[in-house]
């Protein structure tokens, strides 16, 4: 996906070795495509809060590491944690408050 995003903007901006004139298609696809990579990370995001979590990381650093505060780097874990299945949701609230 970023590399179809990376296209488009060349496109755009007349760098690199994009042809053909830049057209508004080419900004509407490279808005389509920064949305679908920023979803497709966040989405993720869970799931590495908790790896981190698994090998020993402290709220601060994952706060840090989120550019949040480790109260709020918290809180979007625990309501991520609120959509598993009950038997993952407490695996994910103990390893929470550890």
């Amino acid at each position: 996906m970023a590399d179809r995003r990376e296209r488009h903007n060349a496109r755009l901006t007349g760098t690199g070795t994009a042809w053909g004139a830049p057209e508004a298609p080419d900004a509407i696809a490279a808005l389509a495509l920064g949305v679908a990579i920023t979803q497709a990370v966040a989405a993720g995001q869970p799931l590495l809060v908790r790896e981190a979590l698994r090998h020993g990381s402290s709220w601060e650093q994952i706060g840090a590491a989120l550019g949040t505060t480790p109260a709020d780097a918290r809180a979007l874990y625990t309501a991520w944690s609120e959509s598993l299945d009950p038997k993952e949701r407490e695996a994910a609230d103990q390893l929470a408050d550890q």
